[in-house]
């Protein structure tokens, strides 16, 4: 199977642990992916089955959306808008933001909202992953807004999160080769994975505040 490698570490891994205990003849190989590659890679790779942030179109491929998630403003423990309920694209453009890849599906949501709003979020840092942009708002250097799957993955000690509105949505899918019927493997294996991505979006938005 194929995941971006967020997703491995923070929903992928654990779901293939529980099947692998339950199961002794249950085997998988499992690769990471990034998501903004995701044209090239599912042309060029064979499997049978891929967890990408949706929407996906692409000849020979099925979809299927198992869970609907927001972004999160992510940002130090200590850090002035930590003290918010929520964040605004206006709150970002009064602190120093970490702007992460123009192709983004999150950073082409934050440019479209400054624009309606008529401000322009000073990014002092940029990068191309959101988890190093992440690993950054940890250490104080200024707030992003990341995949709360992104941001769980960053392992940095102290980052704090807090619903960013108006919300960014993100609709994570199954992508399955249509020319191919799913395996009883399969099935499991996006199950398993369907009940552990809900299951760590429920801890996250418990974390608010």
């Amino acid at each position: 199977m194929l995941a971006a490698p967020h997703v491995a570490e923070a929903i992928v891994i654990d779901a293939v642990a529980k099947l692998s205990r339950s199961d002794p003849r249950f085997t998988a190989s499992v690769d990471s992916r990034v998501r903004i590659d995701i044209d090239s890679w599912l042309g060029q790779e064979h499997f049978d089955l891929a967890v990408t942030v949706l929407p996906i179109s692409h000849a020979g491929f099925e979809t299927e959306e198992f869970l609907r998630i927001e972004a999160v403003a992510a940002m130090a423990d200590c850090h002035p808008l930590a003290r918010l309920e929520a964040v605004t694209v206006a709150d970002l453009a009064k602190t120093s933001f970490i702007a992460t890849h123009r192709r983004s599906l999150i950073q082409k949501e934050i440019e479209r909202q400054a624009d309606e709003a008529g401000v322009t979020p000073e990014s002092r840092f940029e990068t191309q992953s959101g988890m190093i942009a992440c690993q950054l708002a940890a250490r104080g250097l200024g707030c992003c807004v990341a995949d709360p799957f992104v941001a769980h993955s960053s392992g940095a000690p102290g980052l704090a999160f807090r619903p960013f509105r108006p919300a960014i949505e993100l609709r994570y899918g199954f992508v399955f080769p249509a020319w191919q019927s799913r395996s009883r493997l399969a099935r499991e294996l996006s199950g398993a994975i369907a009940e552990q991505a809900k299951a760590l979006w429920s801890a996250i938005r418990t974390s608010f505040g």
